[in-house]
């Protein structure tokens, strides 16, 4: 109500308050010890104030706080982000989650397991080695080469030996496998053909093995 000289005015002030926020939640997922990942990727932030209109805010906006103090990346577990948007001194907040898993094993296949010693000690091959991992969510790929080592045998020689491969993603997980080095035998004879031999002697006539 407005009073000037004796006279009385009454009008309606509508606060522009803030009634709702709603975020478009990303599903995110990063492999224990990753390091600086984007743990807001894919988020959206969205309020609705008193004329209930919904309006995008960008996640710079100064209304928006995103608090991921809780994800520690070297724990495996689910952690929860808060996000707050205050606006005319009105605060909501939401929540959303950020999986942080773990590789669990890795296993090998398509490895080269036999060599051939031919005079020298053959070169050490991985052949066409794949090398796949088993993650705590569940899932599993194929390891990059640059996800994993290998160590070659120590030798060559003729004999059984163990190769070892290590993981280089998140915790490290092994696995051997056994290759063999045999001798390069001549190849087996199975037959001969003789042919021009002498069948015929006379008495006292020396042995000769051509006619």
């Amino acid at each position: 109500t407005a009073t000037y000289r004796g006279q009385h005015a009454t009008f309606n002030i509508t606060v522009d308050g803030l009634k709702s926020i709603r975020l478009v939640k990303p599903t995110l997922k990063f492999l224990k010890g990753t390091t600086s990942p984007n743990l807001t990727n894919g988020l959206q932030i969205f309020y609705t104030c008193s004329d209930q209109v919904e309006t995008e805010l960008q996640l710079s906006d100064s209304k928006v706080t995103i608090d991921t103090s809780s994800v520690n990346l070297g724990v495996e577990g689910t952690y929860t982000v808060t996000v707050t948007v205050t606006h005319e001194g009105n605060s909501i907040s939401d929540t959303y989650d950020v999986v942080i898993y773990a590789l669990e094993s890795i296993a090998v296949s398509n490895y080269k397991n036999e060599f051939i010693y031919s005079n020298n000690a053959p070169t050490f091959s991985t052949g066409a080695l794949t090398v796949t991992g088993h993650f705590s969510d569940g899932s599993e790929r194929d390891l990059s080469s640059s996800e994993y080592t290998v160590s070659a045998p120590d030798n060559m020689e003729v004999g059984t030996h163990t190769v070892t491969v290590s993981s280089t993603i998140g915790a490290t997980k092994s696995t051997t496998y056994e290759i063999r080095v045999v001798e390069d035998y001549p190849t087996a004879v199975t037959s001969v053909d003789i042919t021009n031999w002498n069948d015929t002697f006379v008495e006292g006539q020396a042995f000769s093995k051509t006619g």
